[in-house]
């Protein structure tokens, strides 16, 4: 009796976030694992850069995302805006190259990290993309990245000054199926 005493002294609110959190622990081997299946058999491809825009949306408040995948997308499948108080006109930006593939993402992937930096870094100012790159983000639907990835993302993460990071497999999906709930 006394462990559902104080059980009830935890808000229900509170008990019901843990509840999901334990669900969204492992999401491809829990309660979540028929959604990860579904989703991963649903979508494919570029589709999955609608799918990260849409989960990502309801969970960066006061920004907004867009969906800019495609042949001039210069690397990136998805970009956020942060407002810069400081410069309206600059927001602050995190990008993302969404990848959906099995097995180990190669180093070649390195190559569109380092075209989204260069085309948030070029001189010509007609040329150079609005805001200021933040942040980048390698988003993973099946596969895990290679560690010449991880090795090239370190690289240019020290060479440019932009944190540059894998989000792979159950991860992904965690941050998905969260943002799919809250819209």
């Amino acid at each position: 009796m006394e462990g559902k005493e104080l059980l009830l002294k935890i808000a229900p609110e509170k008990r019901a976030e843990e509840v999901l959190e334990k669900a969204f622990n492992k999401p491809s081997e829990g309660p979540l694992a028929s959604v990860v299946k579904d989703l991963r058999n649903e979508f494919s491809n570029e589709a999955w850069e609608h799918i990260v825009r849409a989960a990502i949306e309801p969970l960066a408040r006061e920004a907004e995302v867009y969906h800019t995948g495609g042949p001039n997308e210069q690397g990136a499948d998805v970009v956020i805006h942060y407002p810069n108080p400081f410069d309206l006109e600059n927001p602050f930006v995190v990008a993302i190259q969404v990848k959906d593939w099995d097995g180990a993402a190669g180093d070649h992937v390195a190559e569109q990290v380092k075209e989204i930096v260069q085309s948030y870094q070029r001189f010509d100012k007609h040329q150079t993309k609005q805001g200021i790159l933040v942040g980048i983000y390698v988003a993973l639907t099946r596969a895990g990245p290679s560690s010449e990835l991880a090795d090239q993302c370190r690289i240019i993460e020290e060479q440019r000054r932009i944190p540059v990071k894998v989000v792979a497999k159950d991860d992904l999906m965690r941050v998905t199926l969260r943002g799919l709930l809250k819209r």
